[in-house]
């Protein structure tokens, strides 16, 4: 029967030193045979006579598909063989993989029973021990234990699994995720004494208040010999998070009843602890309980060591409490997933996921949709991760047909979701346990919940799929309309959003907004990201070029698949960070303003944590001019209690000085003390204020003086305009530019075809979010509009300054489109004032973005900019980007998103920056409106084309876009149409910069030349 995980020891020392004389890996190489089907299959491989010298080897554990063995398959919803009949599998598309290696066990063990455990086998095998069958296990996300005494021989010993890829628990397996087989989990042998501990439970509660623990352990003892144990004890003790022993008076000894053979027998120990330290996600302290086996002349032997940690779970008044105090789940989902190794995810990785998950705020994971590696459990119980742990169940591509309420499946269901709870039920850290996923409804769920309540009382119980069967009331992807109405309603249970901010590629818009209505109303108990990782595996082209494949990618034509929407993770399959991270730890982070008194100059800091005391970290406050630091400082004894809030004066009222100037406020929170998942320092959190500041910011330049400096050249095909430094020319007859000179260099490219300066962009490189918009922007043609020159011609501006007013028409394929027109507006010292009016006309769906293009030379590879930063970010995903002034290069700028797309935004922009390597190009300067742009050596078109990173050609030029607005990122691959606010609408737009000559050589600094304000009135909207 199915039991906690655990490791015998024959003492405590062994038990504090992790390494069991017990236990032995059957991990590492074994021997492999692969076939498409079963009757192909070496049906007499078993034999220990049978000859696999010519096999190769296989790594255990691991997937054969990740070995050169079959198809990787990912399919999100449907089975990716031909239903028939379920239960029944059809053979003649079933692979079978045929494992076999030799082992040996201590001479010790021969004399006592001996295990063989399975962590994890996708699908179902059979074993065989020297020849002799010992039994069969389905269910792959379980472990599969065997007593294997009978069939063991002295020395050498042969070993052989035979694998399934499909069988009728394959209908209860259809999880979106890559389908992937073999032994894929650890395998180990263990052996114990005759009278062993065969099972445990350990219940660390708060009594009193929450001020007291009760400590409850459940033992169960098997009688494994051949005869009669007489008398049988067990001792428990116990060390605190420290390691130090903890006395118990009197000392915790039991004493079990005679067992006859084959006997089990349970018996409970208890005690109470004063003032106990609790186990939260912001407090993982964790107690450690050994449990000492002694035989009747009071030797020990068999010692299991078990940690515990003291919390309760409930759930009051529609809120969901730990320890008493309303808690926010603040999550992800997680699939195990290595880009080169499938399903088996090894430790150092987990690691790293743990690591990350702190890291960015991340306090809640769901094991979608199985029970995870248990390793995954123990790391979550140390570093402090809420787990939702859900059952092995799916069966979305017949949901209506089973299990339902059919009786043929409620066992197989009841027995999934028991052997989940039996294996976890001793973690701290599993909060909640979970039905299944995506399942359909039916007396089936009903009964598993009755199963899960009575098994384990301690905790709720959550199903998206029937809330009926649920504890509370879980959604996936709603709208938030939807979750204010149900709050603002009656209801009986707290609102759970399993599945969000669906992360395909450059995604999760407006997290902030969620969370706004989250932490408005206390129902609202959390919500987790779909989800972790991108599920992409690693390929090397014919060049040699590494990528990520997904879906589609492998087997022939015709081969199941759903492409790409296995790409959705928030950081990438080498578990490098997206910007999407960013902006979750920012909406996550449990540090909040409370609000702005300038005048006062004061700041309201509220603590939304649970358990910490903002006086756990170090404070740091900055205030910036103009994007660059004026003052900083600490601020010392900060004393802000779990959920109350402070008035905090900094002292930043005199240091105001300059008019007209713009001043951020900005406040770093930065642990003191390191963790077992970051160092001491780590930024937990950040607030950022803008100051008001008079309306006047700009600066009157000398160096502006005289509009009779400035020359034209006129001829029938050009216009050229030039200075002391500086020349501009447009051709007429395509109402491009095509040489903007400064001090001697060329800015625009003069690479044949990329000559589009300045000409008006309403799409972009669709994103996976823009699944549903992209339809419409083909249909009607904004990817490729026919572009005609209405009128070029010169134009003074009301202030005498020459300029070139240009009028073009962009057409759709359905006479629909836009009227653009840009007048440049050109001084002396080669600063450019471009405004810009466009004007749509005909029928036109909501566009990407409205803006401009132009391509740089190679030389302008340094970007330095004034606005958000230091990641990507867009209007609906900017919360995570502080106000600054940041640098890099263009390069650096590109978000390598595993199928290709728009990045690489910058928002709130008040200048941009483009230099060589001598500090000398081009900035671009708002004015009047904050701009988006981005810098790329990719252009729209090599972006959407390509299917895979590894089909993008790096170009040398760079190409800018300066947008007036562009459209959010949203939700849309699956989930909610993205927000009005963040639509662009097809309506009469205007926006203006300025292009102005830098030379870091010449002693140009970027807050001088920025701050120049230009003699230009702007032409209105016509």
């Amino acid at each position: 029967p199915a039991h906690s995980t655990y490791t015998p020891y024959a003492s405590i020392n062994e038990a504090n030193s992790g390494e069991s004389s017990l236990s032995r890996s059957l991990n590492g190489k074994w021997k492999f045979n692969w076939v498409k089907k079963p009757d192909l299959r070496p049906k007499e491989f078993y034999k220990p006579q049978y000859d696999v010298s010519l096999w190769k080897e296989i790594d255990v554990p691991g997937n054969w598909q990740m070995q050169g063995y079959g198809i990787p398959i990912y399919v999100n919803l449907g089975y990716p063989f031909e239903i028939n009949n379920p239960p029944y599998i059809p053979h003649d598309n079933n692979p079978v993989g045929s494992y076999r290696r030799t082992f040996t066990v201590p001479e010790a063990w021969l004399n006592q029973p001996v295990f063989v455990h399975f962590a994890g086998v996708k699908s179902a095998f059979y074993l065989w021990i020297n020849g002799k069958k010992v039994g069969y296990s389905q269910g792959s996300m379980t472990p599969a234990e065997f007593d294997i005494t009978p069939y063991l021989n002295p020395g050498e010993n042969v070993i052989a699994v035979e694998v399934y890829r499909w069988s009728d628990g394959s209908y209860m397996e259809d999880q979106d995720m890559w389908r992937l087989s073999g032994i894929f989990r650890d395998v180990s042998l263990f052996s114990v004494p005759q009278v062993h501990i065969r099972d445990f439970w350990i219940k660390s509660s708060l009594v009193n208040d929450y001020r007291e623990g009760d400590l409850k352990v459940d033992i169960q003892f098997r009688n494994r010999g051949k005869k009669r144990s007489d008398l049988n004890r067990v001792r428990i003790t116990m060390t605190d998070p420290q390691g130090q022993p903890i006395p118990f008076n009197p000392p915790l000894l039991a004493i079990s009843n005679p067992l006859n053979t084959g006997e089990e027998q349970t018996v409970q120990l208890s005690t109470h602890l004063e003032n106990p330290v609790w186990w939260t996600a912001e407090t993982p302290n964790l107690y450690t309980v050994f449990m000492e086996l002694l035989d009747e002349k009071g030797t020990v032997r068999e010692v299991i060591a078990s940690r515990t940690g003291f919390r309760n779970i409930e759930i009051k008044d529609n809120r969901l409490l730990v320890n008493g105090v309303a808690v926010r789940l603040k999550g992800v989902n997680r699939h195990e997933h290595h880009p080169q190794t499938g399903r088996y995810i090894p430790h150092e990785t987990m690691i790293r996921d743990a690591e990350l998950m702190k890291q960015f705020n991340i306090n809640t994971v769901r094991t979608s949709h199985y029970p995870n590696d248990p390793y995954w459990y123990e790391l979550c119980d140390a570093y402090g991760i809420y787990v939702i742990d859900e059952t092995n169940l799916e069966s979305h591509g017949a949901s209506g047909v089973l299990p339902a309420s059919a009786p043929e499946w409620r066992d197989a269901s009841i027995d999934r979701i028991n052997s989940m709870i039996q294996r976890d039920k001793n973690h701290p850290s599993v909060i909640m346990w979970s039905l299944g996923n995506e399942s359909g409804t039916g007396d089936t769920f009903l009964a598993m919940q009755a199963h899960a309540h009575q098994t384990d009382p301690s905790r709720p119980v959550h199903y998206e799929g029937y809330n009926d069967a649920a504890d509370v009331y879980s959604r996936m992807y709603p709208e938030i309309s939807r979750m204010i109405k149900y709050a603002e309603d009656p209801h009986d249970k707290p609102y759970f959003i399993c599945e969000y901010a669906h992360a395909m590629g450059n995604a999760c818009g407006n997290l902030q907004e969620y969370w706004d209505v989250i932490e408005k109303y206390p129902c609202m108990i959390g919500a987790c990201v779909w989800d972790w990782v991108d599920q992409g595996i690693l390929s090397v082209d014919s060049v040699g070029t590494k990528y990520f494949s997904y879906g589609g990618d492998f087997g022939p034509q015709g081969t199941p698949s759903n492409g790409n929407f296995c790409i959705n993770g928030l950081i990438f399959p080498d578990r490098t960070i997206s910007p999407k991270m960013w902006e979750l730890k920012k909406v996550y982070q449990s540090v909040k303003s409370g609000g702005l008194d300038a005048e006062k100059g004061t700041v309201v800091i509220r603590n939304n944590f649970g358990f910490t005391n903002l006086s756990d970290f170090n404070v740091e406050w900055e205030l910036i001019e103009n994007g660059y630091p004026l003052k900083n400082g600490n601020l010392a004894g900060l004393d802000i209690a779990p959920g109350t809030e402070k008035k905090i004066q900094i002292p930043f009222l005199n240091l105001i000085k300059t008019s007209g100037a713009e001043y951020f406020l900005t406040v770093r929170f930065r642990l003191k003390k390191g963790t077992v998942w970051t160092q001491a320092g780590h930024e937990i959190a950040w607030l950022q204020w803008e100051l008001p500041v008079s309306e006047t910011r700009l600066q009157e330049s000398d160096a502006i003086a005289n509009p009779a400096a400035v020359k034209i050249d006129q001829t029938a095909d050009q216009i050229l305009i030039s200075g002391e430094n500086f020349s501009f020319a447009l051709d007429k007859a395509t109402a491009n530019p095509e040489s903007y000179n400064l001090y001697g260099n060329e800015i625009l490219s003069k690479v044949a075809g990329q000559n589009r300066a300045f000409q008006l962009q309403v799409y972009r490189a669709p994103l996976d979010n823009d699944i549903r918009i992209k339809e419409e922007w083909q249909k009607a043609g904004l990817q490729d509009m026919k572009r005609v020159v209405k009128s070029v011609r010169l134009e003074n501006d009301r202030s005498g300054w020459p300029g070139i007013r240009s009028e073009c028409e962009y057409i759709n394929a359905n006479a629909s489109g836009f009227t653009h027109i840009a007048i440049y507006t050109i001084l002396d010292n080669g600063m450019i004032h471009v405004d810009n009016q466009v004007q749509p006309f005909g029928p036109l769906p909501t566009l990407a973005r409205i803006g401009v293009q132009l391509v740089l030379n190679p030389a302008f590879e340094q970007i330095q900019w004034y606005g958000r930063g230091p990641h990507e970010n867009y209007p609906d995903r900017k919360t995570g980007a502080a106000v600054g002034v940041y640098s890099g290069t263009v390069s650096g700028q590109y978000t390598p998103y595993i199928k290709p797309q728009e990045n690489g935004a910058k928002q709130d922009l008040r200048w941009l920056l483009l230099a060589n390597k001598n500090g000398d190009g081009m900035m671009i300067t708002s004015a009047g409106n904050e701009l988006s742009m981005s810098a790329l050596h990719y252009s729209l078109e090599d972006l959407e084309k390509a299917s895979h990173t590894n089909k993008l050609t790096t170009r040398r030029e760079v190409f800018v876009s300066i947008d007036g607005i562009q459209r959010g990122v949203g939700n849309a691959s699956c989930g909610p149409e993205i927000l009005d606010t963040y639509l662009v609408r097809a309506e009469p737009f205007i926006f203006s910069y300025s292009l102005r000559p830098f030379s870091a050589s010449r002693g140009d600094q970027p807050q001088a030349v920025s701050n120049i304000k230009l003699p230009v009135i702007s032409a209105p909207l016509v």
